[in-house]
């Protein structure tokens, strides 16, 4: 029962887990936050504001609805639960940098911190400057993809704090100056924050909140 003289104008509760295929928890919060809600408003002799519904909840759970829904992931076009969306979303965000140095190196030559890459071959190696500090997961280290000049090539080495190393020997023409994609589109090409999710062992939401305010932003 709320204090005297106290009137609420609206009441709020979050979905713990309405991204999974398996409903039967959200039905339950949202059940329960109905109750509540029912209950508020005998007390409060009047209808309250209410929501609940996170992006997941306002694409998978209608019943979670009420007066308004909380888009957070689903503004920047990305599908929370990595699955067939109701509507098409479109990502509107991008995270790009370009090439800052090229240079040639020999076979078994080894790369980066703590030598965890080493050359096959003789090898092209471009630098980025772009690392850890601008939001990317160090654990993309040997393990990520950028895309470049229409080609998906590899990130070798371990990701520095101020740049990272793509393996460019099979794309020619590369120089410096060259666009390179973290996360986006480039030509039929496209690096999703779900991908980079994947391979950082993580999910889509830190990836996109991870980009630090080192990073220039551009709003078209």
């Amino acid at each position: 029962k709320p204090y005297k003289g106290m009137k609420l104008q609206g009441v709020f509760s979050h979905l713990s887990s309405a991204d999974e295929a398996d409903l039967t928890y959200t039905k339950k919060q949202v059940s329960m936050f109905k109750k509540v809600i029912d209950q508020i408003e005998v007390f409060n002799n009047d209808q309250v504001i209410r929501h609940v519904a996170n992006s997941a909840g306002a694409l998978l759970h209608k019943g979670s609805w009420f007066d308004m829904v909380r888009a957070g992931l689903s503004l920047y076009g990305v599908n929370p639960a990595n699955a067939k969306a109701p509507i098409d979303l479109q990502p509107v965000m991008s995270f790009k940098t370009r090439v800052g140095f090229i240079k040639s190196v020999s076979a078994n030559t080894a790369l980066g911190y703590n030598r965890t890459f080493k050359t096959k071959k003789t090898s092209i190696i471009a630098t980025l400057p772009v690392g850890y500090a601008d939001g990317l997961n160090r654990l993309l280290s040997n393990k990520g993809q950028v895309i470049i000049n229409g080609n998906y090539v590899p990130i070798v080495g371990a990701v520095a704090m101020d740049s990272i190393l793509i393996d460019i020997t099979e794309v020619p023409g590369v120089k410096s100056g060259d666009e390179v994609v973290l996360i986006g589109e480039q030509g039929n090409l496209k690096i999703s924050a779900w991908d980079v999710a994947k391979w950082s062992s993580t999910i889509p939401y830190e990836v996109l909140c991870g980009i630090t305010s080192r990073v220039p932003r551009f709003y078209n």
